[in-house]
C-alpha cells in the first residue's frame, strides 16, 4: 500500500451470493463487524427509504437484493428500496455492518433525505 509492504493481517473474500447460510445466532460484539437480520410485514407495497442512524459502515440486503452500501460519513442519508422489491406480507433486511457500529433501530418512510 503507498509503496510499503505491509505484514500480519490476513486477506480473504466474503462472497455475498448465498445470504441463507449467514448465522445470526452469534451475540454482539461492540466493534466487531457483523451481519444482522430484520424481519417485518407490509400490507402495501410502495417506493421507500432507508435511514440507518447511529449505523457505521456497510451495506443492505433488502430480500435477497443488494440495495446498496451506507456510511455514517454521507453524503447519502437514506437508502432507496424501490417498491417492486418489497413484498405484501413478510420481508427481510439484512445488514454488513463493517464497522461493528450497530445502531438501535432503522427508519422506513417514504421520504428522501438529501
Amino acid at each position: 500500500m503507498d509503496g510499503k509492504f505491509h505484514f500480519g493481517w490476513n486477506h480473504y473474500p466474503l462472497p455475498l451470493d448465498n445470504l441463507e447460510r449467514i448465522d445470526f445466532s452469534k451475540e454482539y460484539v461492540n466493534g466487531t463487524p457483523a451481519f444482522y437480520r430484520i424481519c417485518f410485514e407490509i400490507r402495501e407495497t410502495g417506493d421507500t427509504f432507508m435511514e440507518l442512524d447511529g449505523w457505521g459502515k456497510g451495506c443492505v440486503f433488502v430480500n435477497g437484493r443488494n440495495i446498496g452500501r451506507f456510511w455514517e460519513a454521507g453524503p447519502q442519508k437514506r437508502l432507496y428500496i424501490p417498491g417492486p422489491l418489497l413484498l405484501e406480507g413478510r420481508n427481510e433486511i439484512i445488514i454488513f455492518e463493517t464497522d461493528g457500529k450497530a445502531g438501535d433501530n432503522i427508519l422506513l418512510t417514504d421520504k428522501p433525505k438529501l
